[in-house]
């Protein structure tokens, strides 16, 4: 399953954000939907235990893709990820979301693949609506190449990132 394939895959999966509150407290002046408009961001992150740098593009209001640049914490060649979100719960300052990504190492002869499904929050502070810190958590395959064959494995990860939007 290719890096394309994830995000078809998770176009298919597109529910639209549900509002929960927000639009009654938005007509009531109490409160305004920080995450509305955003087009790019760029921010740092942690994935499987690595830090990396990010770029992140909003397609729509409740759908984004990135990019991301991981160096590895435990040696070996850094990793190139990209993932497809999918807001599903929209309020003021607190969003919530599905996701998508795949990752493989940035080298000659790719000895692993890994594919991620998670589940996420994002949360924006009032009056520092172009900062959010994004928290997920979720299940990955990893395709490794190990005694002359593929083989297949699952593991479980938590995720943060921190970006800045422009």
């Amino acid at each position: 399953m290719s890096l394309a394939a994830a995000f078809v895959l998770q176009g298919g999966l597109s529910f639209g954000p549900m509002p929960v509150n927000a639009s009654a407290l938005e007509n009531a002046g109490q409160c305004v939907n920080a995450s509305a408009g955003r087009a790019v961001g760029i921010g740092l992150c942690t994935l499987h235990g690595d830090l990396g740098i990010g770029v992140k593009f909003w397609t729509t209001n409740a759908m984004a893709v990135g990019a991301y640049l991981l160096a590895s914490s435990g040696g070996g060649a850094a990793r190139a990820a990209g993932k497809a979100e999918e807001k599903v719960l929209d309020t003021c300052y607190l969003d919530g979301y599905l996701a998508v990504g795949a990752e493989s190492p940035v080298s000659k002869d790719p000895s692993w693949q890994r594919y991620d499904v998670s589940v996420g929050v994002e949360l924006t502070l009032p009056g520092l609506s172009n900062l959010a810190l994004s928290v997920e958590t979720g299940v990955s395959l990893k395709h490794y190449y190990s005694w002359w064959a593929w083989h297949w494995s699952s593991e479980s990860f938590v995720a943060v990132e921190l970006d800045l939007y422009f």
